[in-house]
């Protein structure tokens, strides 16, 4: 086992580093929180990441999206691929610079063991709730608006799915501190890893919502809403 884990195993152990090495992950968004989510996963010995987001950075990205400082202009996917392959050699990047919907979501997590939303938008979540339901794979759902952040883990007919539960988002533009970002997408990262190795105790039907304003830090359980057609069919 490589020595660049050498601090990590124990926590993960020397299986479950093989595991991340092994594994596939999507990480949707390449945003505030995609960006947290990817260098974490990426130095943390991930085998392969699906990198999905349509658009390109600009200047108000950048108090948040860190990897796109001072680099040409691109696709967020591409510059990220590349941000991967300068901080990990281990970790192969597949950039997808596109929307992601109902007509391509399917072929986005092909192969992929775990999904990761680092989207800022509801409609793009439920075009990959169902995705994941549909293949049958765990997603790690984390959003941020201010100081407000959130974090849960939906795995197929076990737990409620992320229609259940979602909040409406608010219209304009959302605020955002990278600060309070790089938290949640480091909560994320960190959910992911232990799914993928099996070590510790996600946050598998429990949501983990905070305030940073106040360090007002809660977790729920989630329960699946009757009725809920993301659900349904998925026992």
């Amino acid at each position: 086992m490589s020595e660049r884990y050498i601090r990590q195993i124990p926590l993960v152990s020397e299986e479950g580093q093989e595991r991340l090495a092994g594994s596939k992950v999507a990480v949707i968004g390449c945003g505030g929180l995609g960006c947290n989510v990817i260098t974490q996963l990426a130095m943390a010995g991930v085998g392969e990441m699906v990198l999905v987001d349509k658009d390109a950075p600009s200047e108000s990205d950048l108090n948040r999206q860190f990897i796109y400082a001072g680099r040409r202009p691109a696709p967020k996917a591409e510059l990220a691929a590349e941000w991967v392959g300068q901080i990990s050699e281990r970790t192969k990047a597949v950039p997808m610079s596109k929307e992601l919907n109902s007509g391509n979501v399917g072929s986005v997590l092909k192969g992929c063991d775990i999904a990761v939303d680092c989207l800022d938008n509801n409609e793009s979540r439920l075009v990959l709730n169902a995705g994941v339901l549909s293949k049958g794979i765990p997603l790690v759902h984390g959003a941020a608006d201010g100081p407000l952040g959130q974090v849960t883990v939906v795995v197929p007919g076990r737990t409620a799915c992320l229609e259940c539960f979602l909040p409406e988002v608010r219209p304009g533009i959302i605020p955002a501190i990278g600060s309070v970002v790089s938290v949640i997408g480091g909560i994320e990262a960190t959910e992911t890893i232990k799914m993928i190795s099996g070590k510790g105790k996600p946050l598998v039907g429990r949501l983990l919502s905070l305030k940073a304003s106040t360090w007002d830090i809660r977790i729920a359980e989630l329960e699946r809403r009757p009725g809920c057609t993301g659900c349904s069919g998925n026992d």
